[in-house]
């Protein structure tokens, strides 16, 4: 059984609770946390282990702005699933910024999650994909003993899957609420090109006055939600944490761009995933946002232009029109064959991204928060497994060298150097090596710099050599590729075989996270100490499971970014 965690009074830290002790709710919250300035900790309330306090009558059912819902009971938790937090983006309000939901009477069902929004089958996990538009819907997982007004931290998950598939319920976040009795609230946004498409007859319905920055609205749109609404479920409304990986973590990435996001959340942790990572050529889908690079808004808008032309809709005079009366399927099918190329990017240079993200992370002009940033250390070699040795197409050593020298020419004998064959287990985890650290680990470790330039910041290698794949399919390596750490934040999704170290690191990094999202620093009674990662000091935390355990290691040497950067033109 897991440990729950309390807040020891001295030092502000998480120590375990008897397993049969049940925390108190917080007596005190942590007064409003602006961007620019940390307040002290002596602000936070304690929290003690204690007896259970009185609940409410009915703890199911709780009163939101727009009306009442009744939730379920799960264990330690309660859980609240299908909360609308805007109106259903169908018919005319397709391509529409996210407008307000609409109150209901009596007493709302929230037992079900909602609709995923539109996507395809999923090919590994069996999801026979979605065709519903109605999908703007949240669900939150509460400590059983929440009361309002509770003051717990609040974390805000935004589910990955390259910004076309996806939804927040496949996130349980049973383990997360309990490890450290927080509030933890999971969303749908609007994916590929229902979210995406960029178009002057569209620009119209956007509050920002630019097309194609939905997934990014519907988002903020769910932040403020959970502004309005969070102390009804017991979390304190200053203490939000943002959070996501992949697509997910790019997503919070942008919201730091995003003026429009301040005062929505007071800290953030991004897990593989950054609005500056590109991802090699032919390891995402060519219209993902992994593959591209930041396209001004008239270059955005003709990138779009042969996908609207190809589903009809190019007459000037009825291109709205047009595409607010298409059926769903329409989309998913030019999204299957690759939307003609249009690519699944946010309009930068727009009122709710005013800079790209090397502008506005390189000049400081984005919101300044304390930040958890980290990755897993093989990040490519899930999609390089399946580019060639599931599709029978393994790579030989000799294959290896000619795709260095292909790739490299004039510096392929360095890179074999920094790479050679002999510390591999084959020649494609040696390629996946490569493509791991030249497109991501390099590129999060600038963002790093960058954070860590403005406010306080910890990152993290995530590097458990034996890790399960998070979606299990026959053939994908163990280890610590892309995704492979959210079994350990979310094990009850997953389901994960863990050895004892395993349950143990698990344990460990639920620890970290929610004493951040509490404290707004990971160092997490029971674990190992996470040092800052700071310009003079950039200590990186290596997560691994014992015996070795979490310790910190020199990222720029483990990933060779200063080779990268020397060779880069």
């Amino acid at each position: 059984m897991r440990t729950r965690l309390c807040t020891a009074h001295a030092s502000r830290r998480p120590t375990a609770c008897p397993a049969h002790t049940p925390l108190r709710t917080p007596t005190r919250g942590l007064r409003a946390l602006r961007f620019a300035t940390l307040l002290p900790l002596a602000a936070l309330g304690a929290v003690a282990c204690g007896s259970e306090p009185p609940v409410t009558e009915d703890p199911l059912r709780v009163t939101t702005d727009l009306g009442e819902v009744r939730g379920r009971l799960k264990g330690e938790v309660v859980v609240f699933d299908g909360i609308p937090y805007a109106a259903p983006p169908v018919g005319e309000l397709r391509f529409r910024s996210p407008r307000p939901a609409e109150p209901w009477a009596g007493l709302r069902d929230a037992t079900r999650p909602g609709s995923a929004c539109p996507q395809a089958p999923h090919a590994f996990t069996g999801f026979p994909g979605s065709a519903e538009e109605d999908c703007l819907y949240l669900n939150v997982t509460m400590p059983r003993d929440a009361r309002p007004g509770a003051s717990r931290p609040v974390m805000v998950w935004i589910h990955g899957g390259a910004f076309v598939e996806g939804f927040g319920h496949g996130y349980d976040a049973t383990d997360l609420a309990t490890a450290g009795d927080v509030v933890v609230v999971t969303l749908n946004y609007r994916l590929g090109s229902l979210a995406f498409l960029s178009h002057p007859a569209l620009h119209e319905g956007s509050e920002h006055g630019t097309s194609g920055n939905l997934a990014i609205e519907d988002q903020q749109a769910a932040l403020r939600w959970v502004q309005r609404n969070a102390e009804a479920f017991g979390g304190d409304p200053a203490r939000v944490t943002l959070f996501g990986e992949s697509a997910g973590a790019t997503s919070v990435s942008l919201q730091l761009l995003s003026p429009d996001a301040r005062g929505l959340f007071a800290q953030a942790i991004a897990q593989s995933g950054s609005a500056m990572v590109s991802w090699p050529e032919d390891t995402l889908p060519p219209s993902a946002f992994g593959q591209q690079r930041p396209l001004s808004p008239g270059a955005l808008e003709a990138a779009w232009q042969p996908l609207v032309s190809a589903l009809g809709c190019d007459d000037p005079a009825t291109v709205a029109s047009c595409l607010r009366a298409l059926p769903v399927s329409a989309f998913l099918e030019a999204q299957a064959a690759g939307n003609h190329g249009a690519p699944l990017l946010p309009a930068f240079e727009s009122a709710l991204l005013p800079r790209t993200p090397r502008e506005a992370f390189s000049s400081g002009a984005y919101l300044q928060v304390p930040m958890i940033s980290g990755q897993t250390r093989d990040e490519a070699s899930w999609a390089i497994a399946l580019l060639y040795d599931l599709a029978g197409k393994p790579i030989t050593p000799e294959q290896y060298v000619a795709l260095v020298e292909e790739h490299f020419k004039g510096h392929a004998t360095e890179v074999l150097t920094h790479y050679p064959l002999t510390a591999y287990a084959s020649p494609s985890k040696a390629w996946s090596a490569i493509q791991s650290d030249l497109v991501s680990s390099c590129h999060t470790l600038a963002v790093n710099r960058f954070l860590a330039a403005n406010a306080p910041t910890y990152t993290y290698d995530f590097a458990d050599p034996d890790a399960p794949p998070f979606i299990p399919i026959p053939g994908v390596p163990r280890g610590p590729a892309h995704g492979a750490d959210l079994p350990f934040l979310f094990p009850a999704s997953f389901d994960p075989s863990f050895t004892p170290a395993q349950e143990k690191l698990s344990e460990q990094m639920l620890r970290y996270w929610v004493t951040f999202a509490e404290t707004g620093h990971p160092d997490a009674e029971g674990a190992p100490p996470w040092p800052r990662f700071a310009p003079a000091a950039e200590a990186t935390l290596t997560l691994v499971p014992a015996p070795q355990g979490p310790h910190p290691e020199d990222f720029e040497q483990v990933h060779h970014c200063d080779f990268w950067r020397s060779i880069s033109p």
